[in-house]
């Protein structure tokens, strides 16, 4: 929003230069006309930038939105087969695996409270969210990766 006023203000102060410095042998109809020209250009302007912006919020969104999902279908995949494995286990090898459930467990539930979040009007929050969700995609990466194949 705060993009759209100085947008707006910028398109406005140029117009209003435009206004002040026409030449003096116009009359003040034609400057007043002049400067209507000039403000629906603006306002004109303004509209597509906004279109512009909720086309680039939408795909971005949307990206955010599938990768969120695709990270919660890979740790519901890990912890099912961790259950299975789970099932048979004894002792010290029942023990790591309980730890590790726990933890995949958090991980799932944090991915749907992200993505609960995103159905939740972020204003101008947006680009803080999307890079910690970004952040926190690559951090459960790595730690998925550490987890599983060390």
């Amino acid at each position: 929003m705060k993009k759209y006023n100085l947008i707006f203000l910028a398109i406005f102060s140029i117009s209003l230069f435009a206004i002040t410095a026409c030449d003096s042998d116009n009359t003040a109809e034609e400057k007043m006309e002049a400067a209507q020209e000039k403000m629906e250009e603006a306002g004109q302007k303004i509209e597509e930038a906004g279109e512009e912006v909720a086309k680039t919020f939408s795909s971005e969104s949307e990206e955010l939105k599938h990768d969120l999902i695709k990270a919660r279908e890979k740790v519901n995949k890990k912890l099912a087969e961790l259950r299975v494995k789970n099932e048979n286990a004894t002792g010290e090898a029942k023990k790591a695996l309980d730890e590790k459930i726990m933890t995949m467990e958090k991980w799932s539930k944090d991915l749907s409270q992200e993505m609960e979040k995103m159905n939740d009007d972020l204003g101008d929050d947006w680009g803080e969210f999307k890079t910690n969700v970004r952040q926190s995609l690559t951090n459960l990466e790595k730690d998925m990766d550490e987890m599983f194949n060390s």
